[in-house]
């Protein structure tokens, strides 16, 4: 009967918001990516490389305005070696820190775009798509439903080109967050997911 398709549907629904749901903790920006110290020793200096070390320990001490002003730091040390990468970092772990750990999206916004200007600009495609998520999951936070799915989608477009399936995964989840969350489309919100739940495999 039609309500017994209705029940079906609404069951298969369910199940794929929940999978996607416990796949991960329900955080829509990128987590601080653990491998950027590795990813960092063969562009910036030694120098430049202690400060992130100096950001990271202070981020995992929750020693977070310590974190900012060695944040800071890194992104004038890195304007001196004129070395842009050090300077991207800098900013992404600050609006990293505003968005993640004080609550404060839209400084965290102002920081993630400008790490991602600088990611442009010297060519760095990969970690592009940490400042798309973060920039996404701060306009979902600050409940602006359009413009965290425009940013989810570029993180997906940007992650295609660079075959990066973690990303896009995240993205398609974050998608089907903003659509279950602020938008209440449970449906769309569970084709994102089951995006998302298919990338994971």
């Amino acid at each position: 009967t039609m309500n017994q398709k209705y029940l079906l549907y609404s069951l298969l629904l369910a199940v794929i918001i929940i999978s996607c749901n416990k796949s991960k903790k329900e955080e829509v920006g990128i987590k601080q990516p653990v491998n950027a110290k590795i990813e960092s020793i063969a562009t910036l200096p030694k120098k430049l490389d202690f400060r992130l070390d100096l950001v990271k320990e202070q981020i995992e001490h929750n020693e977070f305005k310590r974190a900012i002003f060695y944040s800071n730091e890194l992104i004038e040390e890195s304007k001196n070696f004129k070395n842009k990468d050090g300077e991207a970092w800098g900013y992404y772990e600050k609006g990293f820190i505003y968005d993640q750990h004080l609550g404060l999206h839209d400084s965290a916004l102002i920081n993630y775009h400008q790490s991602l200007s600088l990611r442009k600009e010297i060519g760095e495609k990969k970690h592009m798509n940490y400042c798309y998520l973060g920039m996404a999951g701060a306009y979902y936070k600050l409940e602006f439903p359009d413009r965290a799915e425009s940013y989810y989608n570029l993180a997906i477009d940007h992650a295609k080109k660079i075959n990066d399936k973690s990303t896009e995964a995240a993205a398609y989840r974050g998608i089907g967050l903003v659509h279950q969350n602020l938008k209440d489309d449970y449906v769309v919100a569970a084709l994102h997911y089951a995006k998302c739940l298919e990338l994971q495999k």
